[in-house]
């Protein structure tokens, strides 16, 4: 096994992602293990087309399966239920769509513990951890003040995510780096 280099804080250490530089055996391996996940990941995809709430449910269930077997389930799973899902996709632990009328193009790294509405990724897309794609910034109405905003409805609005990019959580806890237009919503 390789030894990695220590990571510290006084400089920067360089990364590779090797979820993009797969061996072909490695990909034969993962493609036989989807196909061994269909069992459960099928009636889990037919079941979530009876509903959004039951969609949701699936979700929320896969989100919790561990990492290696999880990360298979969810890939075949989301292959299966979405609008469309690229190839060499990856969706972390933790991580729930709440509608099916999403995108993901290829070669996709989404980040544990995010939140996905109405969305769009692109090819080559990289999310952190603990990222929240909600469907637009009017999503809950509040113009009046006599009736509860519960009630008021909302205006939804896709996200997309061009391809080639990296999108980072509001927050963040290193230090503060110019930030540069990775992220574009839809008109």
């Amino acid at each position: 096994m390789r030894q990695q280099q220590r990571i510290t804080a006084d400089r920067d250490t360089p990364i590779e992602y090797h979820q993009f530089s797969q061996s072909t055996a490695l990909r034969m391996a993962m493609r036989i293990a989807g196909i061994l996940t269909w069992p459960i990941v099928l009636p889990l995809a037919l079941l979530s087309r009876l509903s959004d709430f039951v969609f949701l449910t699936c979700t929320q269930l896969i989100a919790f399966v561990p990492y290696l077997v999880g990360t298979i389930v969810r890939y075949e799973f989301y292959r299966f239920t979405l609008r469309a899902c690229g190839q060499n996709v990856m969706i972390g632990f933790g991580t729930v769509f709440l509608y099916r009328d999403v995108q993901v193009g290829d070669h996709v790294l989404i980040g544990m513990y995010n939140t996905i509405h109405h969305c769009d990724f692109g090819s080559y897309v990289l999310t952190a951890e603990g990222c929240r794609f909600l469907s637009g910034p009017a999503y809950h109405n509040f113009d009046r003040t006599d009736v509860p905003m519960a009630l008021q409805g909302g205006r939804l609005r896709r996200i997309v995510i061009e391809s080639d990019c990296w999108v980072a959580p509001t927050r963040w806890s290193w230090q503060a780096w110019p930030l540069a237009p990775w992220l574009q919503l839809a008109p």
